[in-house]
């Protein structure tokens, strides 16, 4: 699938998940950056689109200051999910309500020749560009 062809790109900004955990310090930036990463791949999967633009013609926004609202409080809850209980997951039961809000924005029907249109577009493209 065309929005798993390369690594995402984190949606949220660590300032944007201080302040969501009310976090001071920044001796967990690298964790939470990961966590980051992993939530916005998982709004990608839920979703069938990238989140912010890296190939997909059906990715919702250019940048992360376009990301719509939704879409960056699922990050900041899973980012939360995951910190909060980073240490024993065995024993704790997720919250995962707020997996609803990524719903307006989920390809049901994505066409799979989507990507082969993609791929011609972008081989004529470098075609061009050799001229």
């Amino acid at each position: 699938m065309i929005y798993q062809e390369t690594a995402p790109i984190k949606a949220v900004t660590t300032q944007q998940i201080h302040h969501h955990l009310q976090i001071d310090y920044d001796n967990d930036d690298g964790l939470l950056d990961a966590y980051a990463l992993a939530a916005t791949q998982h709004a990608e999967h839920i979703m069938q689109r990238e989140v912010i633009k890296r190939r997909d013609p059906c990715a919702l926004a250019a940048s992360i200051a376009e990301v719509p609202p939704m879409v960056t409080n699922f990050i900041l809850c899973e980012v939360a999910d995951f910190y909060r209980y980073r240490e024993n997951v065995q024993s704790v039961t997720i919250n995962r309500v707020f997996v609803h809000l990524l719903d307006p924005f989920i390809l049901y029907n994505r066409d799979p020749d989507e990507k082969a249109e993609q791929d011609a577009d972008q081989d004529a493209g470098e075609s061009n560009g050799a001229d």
